[in-house]
């Protein structure tokens, strides 16, 4: 009997004072609005989004950055364009403090939005906001025809071949910065990505810019303290199928200038070179098209010639995370 006595208490006390899982579960609801438990579904017009973060502006952020991480989910396209990945597709919206919120880098724009709902529990501010299928099909529109018409622009110029070659790949940059967005448009509207005039578009330039280059040569022209980067220009310009000449004898034969600003230390017996190298791209009317400056820092224990190697080294370790040459 003795044993029994504790066995009773104790389910008497559970079924008296026990907690119920499944009404934790409804209170914890209640404290939640059901449109963030149950985000609504996109319409065939209307686009959703839910955020909630500390404030409200954080939290319409955060919903835009919802809308479109969703939109982003409905691309279904395995586009590979000069071995290059462009799949990350995750959107993330600029801070502002109008209604009118854009995004950077070239990311979506959203414009016009509406607050649908709003709900604050402690700390937290939940937003549910809204944007009309039609007016993101518009801006979309707007912003890639602007990327045809530059490059309908930039083929009729009567641009010197380098620096067509230098603009045709800052508008390649861009059609590649913003392939989300046209994959994203296609499939608002419903048009397949197999054969649309946007790839197409890139593949012309990649064209263009692969013509040019096997047209384009250099002649380079250096100081005596630039001297010792010849070689290293040189084999950079041939990687990137560029011909090297010994002299400017024809019409699409640019200058790469080298020029040094040198000084020489020697702190604690080192023997140190501090070299500011500037490089500077000229046409055949030694008109400048691009320049780039460079600075490398030699060392050595032993003589002042280790130390010019070591900025030849310098250089080349530079080259492994930079382009050297203005152009690129």
């Amino acid at each position: 009997m003795k044993y029994l006595l504790p066995i009773f208490f104790g389910i008497f006390f559970v079924a008296c004072f026990g907690i119920n899982k499944d009404e934790i579960s409804q209170n914890n609801s209640l404290k939640y609005p059901s449109w963030y438990l149950n985000p609504p579904l996109n319409e065939e017009n209307i686009l959703y989004g839910v955020g909630v973060a500390n404030t409200k502006q954080e939290a319409i952020l955060n919903a835009l950055d919802d809308l479109s991480s969703r939109l982003m989910l409905t691309i279904q396209s395995n586009q590979e364009i000069s071995l290059k990945s462009f799949r990350d597709y995750r959107e993330y919206v600029s801070k502002t403090t109008t209604f009118n919120i854009n995004t950077k880098s070239e990311k979506l724009t959203f414009k016009d939005y509406k607050i649908e709902d709003f709900y604050s529990f402690q700390k937290e501010i939940f937003y549910l906001i809204s944007i009309k299928k039609s007016d993101l099909i518009n801006s979309l529109n707007s912003q890639i025809s602007n990327l045809y018409d530059e490059y309908e622009i930039l083929k009729r110029s009567n641009d010197d071949i380098l620096s067509k070659n230098i603009k045709y790949k800052e508008l390649l940059e861009k059609f590649y910065i913003n392939l989300n967005k046209a994959e994203l448009l296609e499939s608002l509207q419903n048009k397949n990505m197999s054969e649309n005039r946007y790839i197409k578009t890139i593949q012309k330039i990649e064209e263009e810019i692969k013509n040019s280059i096997s047209k384009i040569s250099f002649f380079i022209k250096s100081d005596d303290n630039s001297e010792i980067f010849k070689e290293v220009f040189k084999n950079s310009l041939n990687k990137k199928l560029y011909k090297v000449v010994e002299k400017k004898d024809s019409e699409n034969v640019y200058e790469i200038d080298l020029s040094s600003n040198q000084s020489k230390i020697r702190p604690s017996g080192f023997f140190i070179i501090e070299n500011i190298l500037n490089i500077k791209v000229k046409d055949k009317n030694n008109r400048q098209l691009s320049s780039k400056t460079i600075e490398l820092k030699g060392a050595s224990s032993n003589n002042f010639d280790d130390a010019k190697i070591n900025l030849i080294q310098k250089l080349k370790k530079y080259e492994e995370q930079n382009s050297i040459l203005p152009f690129e």
